[in-house]
């Protein structure tokens, strides 16, 4: 059964709370490599980078070349999600992304880091979206990138 990224969000509108997380760059640590996105996500990403103008489109390109890196101390290093401004600490795809990081802050297993969030969404609403958004064919970013590539007949 193929479930429509629409009747997710649509879900989720009423249950988030997106006001609180005006401005806060508290859970970017969070932002890893390997972040899995539906077939439906990655075209909206492909879709909103094609819309940007040339001037910001050369300065997303430039975020994504930023090295990914990130130094945890005790010789722990991890990758950080390719859309993550390391300079400002924003997501580029914000308005975009997937479902797994919209979620971030709003559920008890991905708690804000802040404690900002006083009432994360109902456990029950979060795992019925979730295994909704489990019937869609998911893969990381990197895998759409080898497939549709985000940047194809922009340049």
């Amino acid at each position: 059964m193929s479930v429509d990224n629409r009747s997710l969000a649509a879900r989720l509108d009423g249950l988030i709370r997106l006001d609180v997380c005006n401005g806060c760059t508290q859970c970017s640590l969070r932002c890893a490599a390997g972040t899995r996105a539906s077939r439906e996500e990655w075209e909206a990403m492909r879709d909103y980078v094609a819309r940007m103008s040339a001037s910001e489109r050369e300065v997303f390109e430039q975020k994504l070349r930023q090295s990914k890196q990130q130094a945890l101390g005790d010789g722990i290093e991890v990758t950080l999600c390719r859309f993550l401004d390391r300079e400002t600490r924003f997501c580029t795809i914000y308005p975009v992304r997937p479902l797994v990081c919209r979620l971030m802050g709003h559920v008890e297993w991905l708690p804000c880091p802040i404690h900002k969030v006083e009432h994360p969404m109902p456990r029950s609403a979060a795992l019925e979206i979730l295994e909704a958004y489990a019937q869609t064919e998911r893969r990381s970013f990197e895998e759409w990138e080898q497939l549709a590539p985000l940047l194809d007949g922009m340049r």
